[in-house]
């Protein structure tokens, strides 16, 4: 049946009615009339099938419309961008009850080559991506989107796997040309150091470094940063610095001032802050990184830094300096509910809140109304091809509290 889209979903996928009823059709285009095939049926709406897929078309990716790891290459890159300004806009109006004039500025990045960071899952002797929401392998031998030094390394461990069995997965990671091999499993461990010491700088095995550095170094606005093992490190080198400087531009140079991080990762924005401002604190979970940030903060002679390693709703209740500004980049799930309330007892002047994740972030900002309203919202495109896009919101403490 032919069905015209007339809009898109928070996950890119094209909107159309049949009778009323909305149906869901992924990989299409607003405007467009296509023919599909009804795959699923639910009380209130249903979900369709392009006919042919993406895949069975000319595209930059062999695999598009069946791994599932991206879902907006059939748009151009402009039209993905005009997407996601309106996606923030539209989730932020609905489910935060703010109303922008304008659609969000979004800052650019490459939208191929662009991810210094890949997780693949390995089976046997195929190794690829799980497909969307299953445990389901689907073997790639290539991905547009991954830096090219990460893409020369997949057939390397292809051939390896071919003949030696037992590893399930394998991450890679590219900073400053080097590279970074963690692998998972029950391989032969002095086959794995005998075979991919030559391919990489750091090789990591069910996380021990058995060969190579133990960090891989970058530099970032000047300072160096170490980061080890599977230390959380964005993804988007381009974007990343975008994201940071947007963040920096935000806080006044001045040099009294007491800025909190939440969720700091290997320390990256909490030594970028620590140049304007009296003391800096970071807050991170995962131990390895935090002692990451601690390394980082000695490399680079930085000694108004405090690190603490634990959950922030641990940590929050031991923060008793009064704060301006608190930095918050939580996972897509976004902010807890005992986050949310500690920082409405701490009460900084002012809260920058970075997400990748649009519709938790209109969440916290609604939970967050009573005390804080949103002075300024810019976007960058962090996860091109993809319908994922990062935040960064500016909020306020209002004058007065609205009840």
């Amino acid at each position: 049946m032919k069905v015209k889209i007339e809009a898109y979903d928070h996950l890119g996928r094209g909107i159309a009615k049949i009778d009323g009823k909305v149906v869901f059709v992924p990989y299409t285009k607003k405007g467009e009339t296509v023919e599909i095939e009804i795959v699923e049926q639910k009380k209130n709406y249903a979900v369709g099938k392009l006919l042919p897929l993406p895949s069975d078309t000319p595209s930059f990716c062999p695999y598009y419309g069946k791994c599932g790891g991206c879902q907006l290459q059939h748009l151009s890159y402009e039209e993905q961008l005009e997407y996601k300004q309106e996606l923030v806009k539209n989730q932020l109006e609905r489910y935060a009850s703010i109303k922008l004039e304008e659609l969000p500025p979004i800052m650019a990045t490459k939208p191929k080559a662009y991810r210094n960071k890949v997780t693949l899952h390995i089976e046997g002797n195929q190794l690829g991506f799980y497909q969307n929401k299953t445990h389901r392998l689907f073997p790639i031998t290539t991905c547009p989107i991954l830096d090219p030094a990460i893409e020369k390394l997949i057939p390397v461990i292809k051939t390896f796997i071919e003949t030696n069995r037992g590893l399930n997965q394998a991450v890679m990671r590219v900073l400053d040309r080097k590279i970074m091999l963690c692998l998972k499993g029950k391989a032969d461990e002095a086959v794995i150091i005998n075979y991919f010491s030559t391919y990489v700088d750091s090789l990591y095995y069910n996380n021990r470094l058995i060969a190579g550095v133990r960090s891989l170094e970058t530099t970032i606005f000047g300072k160096r940063f170490m980061v080890a093992g599977d230390a959380f490190f964005q993804v988007n080198d381009l974007g990343m610095r975008k994201i940071y400087q947007q963040v920096i531009d935000w806080i006044p140079k001045e040099q009294e001032q007491v800025i909190l991080d939440l969720y700091c990762g290997t320390g990256t924005m909490t030594l970028l802050l620590a140049e304007v401002a009296k003391q800096v604190i970071g807050v991170e979970i995962n131990e390895q990184a935090i002692m990451s940030a601690r390394e980082n903060a000695h490399i680079n002679k930085v000694d108004n830094v405090i690190f603490y390693a634990g959950s922030t709703a641990a940590i929050l209740p031991l923060i008793t300096t009064p704060l301006d500004f608190v930095v918050v980049d939580p996972p897509r799930a976004g902010l807890d509910e005992v986050t949310r309330s500690q920082l409405l007892e701490l009460l900084p002047k002012k809260i920058i809140y970075v997400s990748c994740n649009p519709l938790t972030l209109a969440r916290d900002l609604q939970m967050l109304a009573e005390q804080y309203q949103l002075e300024d919202i810019k976007l960058v495109d962090e996860f091109p091809e993809t319908y994922h896009v990062e935040c960064c919101a500016l909020l306020s403490l209002r004058k007065t509290k609205i009840s």
